[in-house]
């Protein structure tokens, strides 16, 4: 192999590119269970709506409420990028991928204390 072929093809590269696809496959398969289980163009279309969103927000515990209006805050910001994903820079995808999961773990901590208030 040139050394020209080692740089393209580095393991690396290699195992980030395998990574990759390993989540993009992750991805694809818990979208589809999601699916399954509820319509996700209804939902994304109902959290857009304000007042939908604010009636939501209204039934909840008041803690649990203005934590989720405050991610719902954030969750738009990132739906509001028009731009398609392969038009973004490498650091934009960064930053919006680490966005995500910020939310991703807030997310995870209202459903814990809805767990709590559904007991």
């Amino acid at each position: 192999m040139t050394n020209k072929n080692k740089q393209v093809f580095s393991e690396e590269l290699l195992n980030a590119i395998a990574d990759a696809i390993r989540l993009m496959g992750d991805y694809l398969i818990k979208y589809g269970t999601i699916e399954k289980q509820v319509d996700l163009d209804e939902f994304f279309n109902r959290i857009k709506d304000p007042t939908e969103l604010f009636e939501a927000i209204r039934e909840m515990p008041e803690d649990v409420g203005r934590e989720f209006g405050a991610l719902m805050f954030s969750f738009m910001k990132i739906l509001s990028i028009k731009k398609d994903i392969s038009a973004m820079t490498p650091d934009e995808k960064i930053q919006i991928g680490g966005e995500l999961k910020k939310i991703s773990r807030r997310i995870k901590r209202i459903a814990k204390k809805i767990k709590k208030y559904e007991r």
